[in-house]
């Protein structure tokens, strides 16, 4: 048995309150902690390690919205499918003309991090990363949307072309939509480890 911690985080980041876990396996803990999700989002915790953002689930059935849900759903999956595919053309015909794609992290830390603005240069920056890294597995956590904003927690299985270090990571991102595609992007990783795993020498 491990023991872990789920935390109801407010609107202001803040923990409200906690609840004490013991669980054989991360996904176990996962399930239980998803019973503590009500009017707000939850971290799960094992100690120091953050092991996932579990995100309310809010519906929305007036004036079309529960429609309009899905079908921005439906876009990032898509655009996920294509990610894992390394289909570049089929990623990008879910970005708006005018797009923003941000890798959040310190630059100077990470050089793959930062923004890219317009279609061009989106396409640019996700094609120098889909020749770099492998997505090999996504499964999706939790997803939230409210009107234009789409929130979505994935664990993802990555490869590192150069050496094929192979690694999991969790993923937050931060979707704008207009025009029923993808506006602004906001990503949020652990950087530290793709700066660790770059650094590496090829066996």
């Amino acid at each position: 048995m491990a023991s872990y911690r789920a935390y109801q985080v407010g609107k202001n980041g803040f923990y409200i309150s906690g609840l004490d876990l013991d669980y054989a396996e991360d996904e176990e803990a996962i399930e239980a902690a998803k019973q503590f999700v009500d009017e707000y989002d939850v971290e799960l915790w094992q100690g120091s390690r953050k092991v996932a953002l579990l995100l309310v689930q809010r519906r929305y059935w007036e004036g079309g919205e529960m429609g309009n849900r899905q079908a921005t759903l439906e876009v990032i999956r898509r655009a996920y499918e294509a990610r894992g595919k390394g289909d570049l053309d089929g990623l990008m015909a879910a970005f708006h003309q005018d797009a923003v794609f941000t890798l959040m992290g310190d630059k100077k830390a990470l050089e793959v991090t930062g923004s890219a603005h317009g279609h061009d240069h989106v396409r640019e920056a996700l094609r120098d990363f889909i020749s770099t890294f492998d997505f090999v597995d996504r499964q999706i956590l939790s997803e939230v949307v409210e009107g234009d904003r789409a929130a979505v927690h994935s664990c993802i299985v990555v490869r590192y072309g150069p050496t094929k270090a192979t690694w999991s990571a969790d993923v937050l991102d931060l979707f704008t939509f207009k025009d029923g595609k993808i506006i602004e992007l906001i990503e949020f990783a652990d950087t530290a480890q793709i700066r660790d795993v770059m650094s590496r020498s090829p066996a």
